[in-house]
């Protein structure tokens, strides 16, 4: 299984998926393949074997190239900035 977090923001650090929580992930759950991006630009290439990703939005061409996605997490209550037209 492979997590995907694209959850970072370049102006507000707590926004952004702390690295002790990958660590965490990955020792509990060895097995689990955990990607954390903290730019945008590999976004593309990584969602392609994703099957979770935790993100704080998604486009249109990346929920278009995920081809194994069975689960979209987001950290917060509003989906105005993740939700998509289908």
């Amino acid at each position: 299984m492979k997590i995907l977090s694209t959850a970072f923001h370049p102006d507000f650090p707590a926004w952004c998926f702390p690295d002790w929580c990958v660590e965490e992930i990955t020792s509990v759950f060895p097995d689990v393949r955990f990607v954390k991006l903290d730019s945008t630009e590999p976004i593309l290439d990584e969602i392609r074997d994703a099957d979770v990703l935790f993100a704080w939005k998604l486009t249109e061409r990346a929920f278009d190239g995920a081809k194994k996605l069975k689960w979209i997490h987001t950290g917060m209550s509003g989906m105005t900035w993740i939700l998509i037209p289908l």
